[in-house]
């Protein structure tokens, strides 16, 4: 993963194939929580409830032309 150094905004680099339409940007909010429920609120379009798996916990976003951005806890 590059970020600049304030590290709000990540990008996860891949090799191979992508699952279709992850564009591999991770976005890293200060309060998680609080920015999910506030983009809920204004209709934004999650592919799921956010889940906690053993190497974090997430959320994926979609834009209006269907692409997906990670979203995950500042650490």
């Amino acid at each position: 993963m590059v970020a600049p150094p304030d590290g709000t905004n990540v990008l996860h680099l891949c090799e191979g194939d992508l699952e279709p339409d992850n564009t591999g940007i991770l976005l890293l909010p200060d309060d998680f929580d609080k920015t999910v429920q506030e983009l809920k609120k204004t209709g934004v379009q999650f592919t799921g409830e956010p889940k906690k798996e053993p190497w974090g916990t997430y959320a994926m976003i979609k834009d209006p032309d269907g692409n997906e951005f990670w979203l995950m806890p500042k650490e």
